[in-house]
């Protein structure tokens, strides 16, 4: 059964989505393909655990297999009425930048050590939960998908981490590690296309995908991708869709134009349900394009560079932080970017067009929000970085004014961007819990499977240990008959930018909810187990010791239950 799981992984993950993807794209190239088949899994695995849960059908490999083996022969049929034969699966190669950047993010985000990142023991907890339950626990409200009922996060992630590692059986290691892969690869395809619709050269196309893709942004939130991985792995995409749908064109385009508008729908939905950021940037990317006319008038370098000043002065006034704190942030949430970009809008002069107006129109707004000490907006603002940062290194180029100028600076650029990305690795890395912690864990896993129960340890310990355990996501979640959506009330200003910045942000992250709903986070079960991490720490009153390695114990009930 399990070779029969895994390759219904293949299909759920691969040939499903590949084809639909083709069928979209049917005379483009495979970073077009591969740029639509990320989105397209994304939807395709969130939609079949869904629609399992909604159907009442427990939850596991099995279901999983079935119904993934069915959406593959029906799209398999679909593929085969419009190209004829198989051999239109495969589209034209992609160019040797593309895969040499792939190959390279393929082999930087190999977990060298056990789960680390930003928040990933949460989304784990998520994923294992809907192995564990056999259902989707936080699923009381369509609200739940996003993240605003109790105990749920935007689901997109644990969703697809879920049927990885159901289908896959990998384990958590290797389920982050192929979700990984499959974000950065869409992220890095996706930059590709928006990189070659906003420069004229392959050239600037494939420095601003590079950027994108091992800028310290993303590195943090897809070494162990997060929900906040997805979105930015979704976010190049969803912009090339909205400047094709939104700038002006010729009328004979109006048809293709509308024929957008159902992708651009779907990628709006998307990220919304990959993080809450995400349903930020579905409203800031339209209002870039309303203010973006303005950029036609802020023609020479002076001019842009002075709005940059400004927006920087705002930064700092909602930064809650001086010059250096807030320049100490931005360099390790953009690194090179920031100085690249200065050095393209010094580069830029004369008429904008339309669709670098909307980059920098959102590039001014989101890189403010960038200042606050939160990441959300260094989320949004990362394509509009690397476009500006990708202006700064065409100046480097032979022909340009600029003394520097000179191929000899794009190695150095390409290299202190590589050790960037390297140093988000290795520092994530230090996160993950050394090797008693993880044997520790293990034990509890095979110790007692199914829980419930709580760990308490010290630190991150216990969060480390729950990643890797099946017994504590089993949370419960209490609902009424009736659950009206609650709106909460805006915060108040206070007249200081940076509390009333941070007052807005905690606000947006709760602004709906469901009354007459509450969680208790382990579930009613009162089985605990302790650990502790040194052999001096009192053992507690009334629990055995069942575990021992290094500096690590496990205590647990005598009698188990």
């Amino acid at each position: 059964m399990i070779l029969l799981h895994i390759g219904a992984l293949m299909l759920a993950l691969g040939l499903t989505p590949w084809l639909w993807a083709r069928l979209l794209t049917p005379r483009q190239d495979a970073a077009t393909t591969v740029a639509w088949w990320g989105p397209l899994m994304i939807a395709l695995n969130v939609a079949v655990l869904v629609g399992l849960h909604l159907a009442g059908i427990p939850l596991t490999p099995d279901s999983l297999a079935m119904t993934h083996a069915v959406a593959a022969l029906v799209t398999t049929g679909v593929f085969l009425l419009f190209f004829r034969r198989l051999s239109g699966v495969l589209p034209e190669p992609p160019p040797r930048p593309l895969l040499f950047c792939a190959a390279l993010f393929t082999l930087l985000v190999i977990p060298v050590s056990h789960i680390a990142g930003i928040d990933t023991y949460k989304w784990q907890d998520l994923a294992g939960n809907v192995a564990v339950e056999e259902r989707i626990a936080w699923f009381i409200h369509p609200l739940s998908l996003f993240g605003f009922t109790p105990r749920s996060y935007s689901s997109a992630q644990p969703l697809t981490l879920a049927s990885i590692e159901m289908l896959g059986h990998t384990g958590v290691d290797l389920g982050f590690y192929i979700l990984s892969v499959a974000s950065g690869l869409m992220g890095l395809a996706g930059a590709w296309l928006l990189g070659r619709h906003l420069f004229p050269s392959h050239r600037q196309a494939a420095w601003f995908a590079f950027l994108y893709v091992f800028a310290p942004v993303f590195m943090r939130y897809n070494y162990w991708s997060t929900g906040r991985g997805f979105l930015l792995a979704l976010l190049p995409l969803y912009l090339l869709v909205a400047l094709k749908v939104l700038t002006p064109s010729p009328p004979l385009a109006l048809l293709r134009r509308l024929a957008l508008i159902p992708a651009f729908l779907l990628l709006s939905l998307l990220l919304g349900l990959s993080h809450k950021a995400g349903i930020i940037a579905t409203v800031l990317v339209p209002l870039a394009f309303i203010v973006s006319p303005v950029f036609a008038l802020l023609r020479g370098r002076w001019v842009l560079l002075l709005a940059f000043i400004i927006t920087l002065g705002g930064g700092l006034a909602i930064s809650g932080e001086g010059p250096l704190g807030l320049g100490w942030r931005l360099i390790t949430r953009f690194a090179w970017l920031l100085p690249l970009a200065i050095v393209g809008l010094y580069q830029a002069k004369g008429k904008i067009q339309p669709a670098a107006r909307v980059m920098l129109a959102g590039g001014f707004a989101t890189l403010l929000l960038s200042c606050t000490p939160d990441m959300y907006g260094a989320l949004v603002a990362l394509p509009f970085v690397a476009f500006m940062a990708t202006l700064g290194i065409s100046a480097f180029s032979p022909g340009q004014p600029l003394p520097l100028g000179h191929r000899a600076w794009e190695p150095a650029v390409a290299a202190l961007t590589l050790v960037a990305a390297l140093t988000i690795v290795i520092n994530q890395s230090t996160d993950s819990p050394n090797r008693s912690v993880y044997r520790a864990a293990r034990f509890l896993e095979q110790h007692d499977p199914r829980g419930p129960y709580r760990v308490e340890a010290p630190g991150k310990a216990r969060a480390q240990i729950q990643a890797y355990v099946s017994g504590c996501p089993r949370f419960s979640v209490q609902t009424s008959p009736v659950m009206p959506v609650q709106v909460r009330r805006p915060p108040l200003w206070t007249g200081h930018p940076a509390k009333d910045a941070r007052h807005w942000i905690d606000y947006l992250r709760t602004a709906l909810g469901l009354s007459g709903a509450g969680t208790d986070w382990y579930g009613t079960g009162n089985k605990v187990y302790t650990v502790t991490l040194s052999r001096q720490a009192p053992a507690p009153p009334g629990m055995a010791l069942l575990f021992t390695h290094g500096e690590v114990r496990v205590y647990g009930p005598r009698a188990q239950e």
